[in-house]
């Protein structure tokens, strides 16, 4: 039986790197998530023409690429 700690999830900080078409340094922004799943969700609905990187400090969670 999980315990009210154990059920409740504390919300990760994640990095969200943009890469523009042509560009090499990506815009990042930081999202506020539970799981890796809805920070990947979050980053499937942003710039989209772009390939997208979703990191967790210093570990890659999902490459997104873009959408022609």
């Amino acid at each position: 039986m999980a315990t009210a700690a154990q059920s409740t999830l504390t919300p990760k900080i994640y990095s969200l790197c943009v890469f523009p078409t042509g560009g090499v340094v990506p815009e990042v922004t930081l999202i506020e998530a539970d799981t890796d799943e809805e920070a990947i969700c979050m980053a499937q609905e942003t710039g989209t023409l772009a390939t997208r990187e979703v990191w967790d400090r210093h570990r890659l969670v999902a490459v997104l690429k873009a959408a022609h």
